[in-house]
């Protein structure tokens, strides 16, 4: 009995030694797998926090866009607006230079008119210098009348600078011809005096009708230097 006993205890007590040594194994994998949960735990919030960052950049990333988008519509809609007005400024542009261009003839029509009238009281004066039967007043008079009716001509262009110069030309060999040629002692006859008068008239016409076309050239270069500070302006 007593060694039945013996080979019990042996037997028990091997037994324990192979429970210590499997608890001892189980323990180490208990461990083992504590740490993986930890691992896996921690791996998990790191995944989260990846997912969120995902999340939030995603979230940006749609706001960007919808921002692109209306920056975009935006920009179209002021370049439509921009088109316009370049569209409504050109037909202005344009209808400026077509008033400018109907001003234009217009005061080159009056310079025309002026300029007929001065050549044909050259003509007259002339006239009147060789024949004294003829008045520079009637002549002035018929010039007028003569230069209303007939509108519709063309005559050759020339330049104020031209007409003025003449103009001048024209009055100092008037003056000269105001006077006899020989001055004597003798008093001053009715007849010479109407004949000073007369052309002191002619030249009075003369000078009226070059200031006018003088003014109708310093209205024109107004008007074209107003109308270019205002497109300078803008």
């Amino acid at each position: 009995k007593l060694t039945n006993l013996e080979a019990e205890n042996v037997s028990i007590k091997d037994k324990l030694e192979a429970a210590k040594t499997r608890n001892k194994v189980l323990s180490n994998e208990i461990k083992s797998l504590k740490a993986q949960v930890q691992t896996l735990l921690r791996k998990s919030r790191n995944d989260d926090e990846f997912i969120d960052a995902l999340m939030k950049q995603q979230t940006q990333m749609k706001q960007l866009l919808e921002d692109h988008n209306q920056h975009q519509t935006q920009q179209q809609h002021l370049q439509q607006q921009q088109l316009q007005q370049m569209s409504v400024k050109s037909q202005q542009d344009s209808n400026v230079v077509e008033q400018l261009k109907t001003i234009a003839a217009q005061k080159e029509s009056q310079v025309k008119i002026l300029e007929m009238e001065l050549r044909h009281m050259k003509m007259v004066h002339q006239q009147n210098q060789s024949s004294n039967g003829y008045s520079p007043q009637q002549a002035f008079t018929t010039s007028t009348s003569n230069i209303v009716t007939s509108n519709d001509s063309r005559p050759t262009t020339a330049s104020v600078n031209d007409i003025l110069t003449s103009s001048s030309a024209r009055s100092r060999s008037a003056s000269r011809l105001s006077r006899p040629a020989s001055v004597s002692d003798e008093p001053v006859s009715m007849q010479t005096l109407q004949q000073e008068l007369t052309v002191l008239k002619y030249q009075y016409k003369e000078m009226e009708v070059m200031s006018l076309a003088a003014q109708v050239e310093k209205d024109k270069m107004k008007e074209l230097v107003q109308v270019l500070q205002s497109r300078l302006s803008e």
